[in-house]
């Protein structure tokens, strides 16, 4: 099997100017979408981009594993859905531009992607939006989004553990490490109240591949 998508590809791609300039900025709009919200479904996809975003963009963007397209049916096998995360050309891609981005637990299970699925859909409907200044939380309990609001599954994660996870990771403009009550004082924390979205454990490339 020729698999697609490796540094030496994705260089070829883009630098002999294989692609048009408006498929440049389309696949560079869902890299930095799905660079930022992790892991989406079609309806937040298009959400977070503003606008349709065409099928034969997504299949050149799978077809060189700078996404992954995933699909699974429902309980009842009459009809499909789509999931989409960066593929390893795309973490390439975003750090290749030099653009901050969110690496996804590479052993992210049903489990970690269903939190942040709804997550995402908890953030659209409630007018938050994640942050690419702080670490996130590498096995996706909490989200940092931009006004220092921190939203998180209290089922998951109290939030004391978030503040003690934080402290070795923050420090002041000083260098001087941030305190417990630092955080405290700096952030508010929003409890996700949402039923949970749940992804199918059966959810597969839908290439077979990646």
């Amino acid at each position: 099997m020729n698999i697609k998508g490796t540094r030496t590809d994705i260089d070829y791609l883009f630098r002999n100017a294989m692609l048009n300039l408006e498929q440049i900025k389309n696949i560079g709009d869902i890299c930095r979408i799905l660079g930022r919200y992790i892991f989406v479904d079609r309806f937040i996809l298009e959400a977070r981009a503003g606008e349709r975003i065409g099928l034969s963009c997504i299949k050149k963007a799978g077809e060189y594993n700078i996404i992954a397209e995933m699909i699974c049916s429902d309980k009842n096998g009459s009809a499909n859905r789509y999931f989409y995360q960066l593929g390893p050309g795309g973490y390439y891609l975003l750090e290749k531009a030099g653009e901050r981005h969110i690496e996804m637990n590479i052993l992210a299970d049903a489990e970690m992607k269903s939190r942040i699925l709804t997550f995402n859909y908890f953030a659209l409907e409630n007018n938050y939006d994640m942050t690419l200044k702080y670490n996130q939380d590498r096995k996706h309990r909490y989200f940092i989004c931009k006004g220092d609001v921190i939203c998180y599954f209290s089922g998951a994660v109290t939030e004391n553990e978030i503040i003690w996870g934080l402290i070795g990771s923050l420090s002041k403009k000083d260098g001087d490490p941030f305190t417990s009550t630092d955080i405290r004082n700096k952030f508010r924390f929003m409890p996700i109240e949402k039923k949970m979205i749940y992804v199918e454990t059966k959810t597969n490339n839908i290439r077979g591949y990646a």
